[in-house]
């Protein structure tokens, strides 16, 4: 079994979202409510809650790119080109981040919004494939996994090579002459961020899941991790995500997207 590791980046900077959305109070209430109900200490509230006003780092692509490069880790990164539910920056922050990632050598994605409206799936494609070099292949996850019966459709005449935005421990299949690869494990199903779960249960869990895939025959194990959570804001995610990539590395191969097309092919 290869694992595919990626990353959705929802958010960049604090800033993009004063005048944009509401992210930040609903941010703010969110963890108030875990402190209140004491599912985090004060101290990790506090920093959480001050964050935005203090202009604290908000994404951790740099952090990322320095883990994965130490573990051998192929991962790829996808990018909004479109704002909605919450996503909040735009297309000059997104080209700057695409240049860094393709720079480190990386794969890019598209972090799609639209997925049943076929010119919103085709203009997010054509804007993401002009910050490309030409004849570059792509793909798309879509923005919180969303999903329709036609979507892959639409992505295919779109001209995107894969999707993963279905959820599941499946292998990946082709579809309308699209490549699905399923989202086999989120960390937000296994951490919430009240983080009352343990570390170690956590583990076990994850342990659990990636050999009962093994046994089950499944060709690729995709994983999603979001690089807001590799922080010392969310030390148990950031603990659990250095924890899995070295476990991984000592029983399984590492893919991208794009060479298991080639390999599926």
């Amino acid at each position: 079994m290869k694992i595919i590791i990626s990353h959705d980046v929802d958010h960049l900077f604090w800033s993009e979202h004063w005048l944009n959305d509401a992210y930040i109070p609903k941010y703010i209430l969110r963890h108030t409510r875990n402190w209140t109900g004491r599912s985090i200490n004060a101290d990790l509230w506090w920093r959480r809650i001050r964050a935005p006003f203090i202009g604290a780092p908000f994404n951790h692509l740099e952090e990322l790119l320095i883990m994965d490069r130490e573990f051998g880790v192929r991962a790829t990164y996808f990018i909004g080109m479109r704002r909605g539910l919450g996503m909040s920056y735009d297309h000059d922050a997104a080209r700057r981040v695409i240049t860094r990632l393709l720079e480190a050598g990386v794969e890019v994605g598209v972090h799609g919004v639209e997925y049943t409206n076929s010119k919103g799936i085709a203009e997010e494609a054509d804007v993401f494939r002009s910050m490309m070099p030409g004849g570059t292949a792509f793909g798309v996850r879509n923005h919180y996994l969303r999903w329709a019966d036609n979507t892959l459709l639409l992505q295919a005449t779109a001209g995107y090579q894969f999707d993963s935005s279905e959820e599941g421990v499946r292998s990946p299949y082709v579809k309308h002459g699209i490549f699905e690869f399923p989202v086999c494990l989120m960390e937000v199903r296994l951490l919430p961020e009240n983080e009352t779960v343990g570390i170690d249960k956590v583990k076990m869990e994850t342990e659990r899941m990636l050999m009962d895939a093994e046994r089950s025959g499944i060709t690729h194990f995709t994983i999603l991790f979001h690089d807001i959570y590799f922080s010392p804001l969310f030390p148990q995610h950031q603990a659990w995500y250095s924890w899995l990539i070295s476990w991984l590395r000592e029983r399984f191969e590492w893919s991208d997207f794009n060479q298991a097309c080639w390999s599926l092919a």
